[in-house]
């Protein structure tokens, strides 16, 4: 079963290949081929300082536009495989994230592998990871935090707060009432963060034994903070910045599988 599941994906790979971009297999294998001996033969010291030559902007990634300049309109004897329809091929495979920034290494894996129809095949999966892997990438507020640091936050602050109460049912109101022990429906930002502290999350240096303990910042504790005040504001809670809203702060961060996703972030 699963030779013939590899079988119909190589099928619909060509298929695919000819309906999008008007390129057979044979015709990509020697384009590809191509383009690897043109940019050795621009640079004997490898791949790598080939395309750093054609990086005119000098960013450390390489364009559509650049590309198809020194494939095409560079090579004035260039053979008939060689044109826009195996470029578009080229550039589409190597910008996984489809922001035209197209990294060495990943143009590199593209031009060299071995099995076109094979890479196309499991390119709907590369795309879907690179594209993951940029979300999670992206900054988040003002302290130079990435969105994964912020979830990372989240799920270490949900897994403790969880265990109160026994976890289940009984965990929402065991963490309500234990952040809301003065009864005013809100917890102080500096509550949470020392919280944060007697749960070995965040970084710290334990009284008794002199090791550190914990992974994490204050500054990502304050960002995700941030983020649940952002939800208070969009819900129509009133924000002070050092207050947070109990309500909000539970439903956001440990009910709520994605705090981000929460506030549309």
């Amino acid at each position: 079963r699963t030779a013939m599941m590899k079988v119909e994906a190589r099928e619909k790979a060509s298929q695919a290949l000819m309906e999008k971009y008007g390129v057979s297999e044979p015709e990509l294998k020697l384009a590809f081929a191509y383009f690897v001996e043109r940019v050795t033969t621009y640079s004997k010291r490898g791949l790598t300082d080939g395309f750093r030559r054609m990086d005119r902007d000098h960013k450390g990634t390489l364009s559509g536009e650049e590309l198809k300049a020194f494939f095409i309109d560079g090579a004035a004897d260039a053979p008939w495989f060689v044109h826009e329809r195996t470029i578009n091929v080229l550039v589409d495979w190597a910008d996984l994230n489809e922001d035209d920034q197209i990294d060495y290494n990943e143009i590199s894996a593209v031009m060299q592998c071995e099995d076109v129809l094979e890479f196309a095949a499991l390119l709907p999966k590369k795309r879907a990871e690179s594209q993951k892997t940029n979300i999670l990438g992206r900054k988040v507020g003002k302290r130079g935090l990435t969105a994964q640091d912020i979830l990372d936050c989240q799920s270490k602050i949900k897994e403790k707060l969880r265990n109160l109460g026994g976890g289940g049912n009984n965990a929402v109101a065991a963490i309500k009432s234990y952040l809301d022990k003065d009864g005013s429906g809100s917890v102080n930002r500096e509550e949470i963060k020392m919280m944060c502290v007697t749960f070995d999350i965040i970084r710290h240096k334990d009284k008794k034994t002199g090791m550190m303990k914990g992974d994490l910042s204050v500054a990502h504790v304050d960002t995700l903070l941030d983020v649940v005040d952002k939800i208070s504001k969009d819900v129509g809670v009133q924000v002070d910045g050092v207050r947070v809203d109990v309500d909000v702060f539970v439903k956001s961060v440990i009910q709520g599988k994605d705090v981000l996703d929460f506030a549309g972030l």
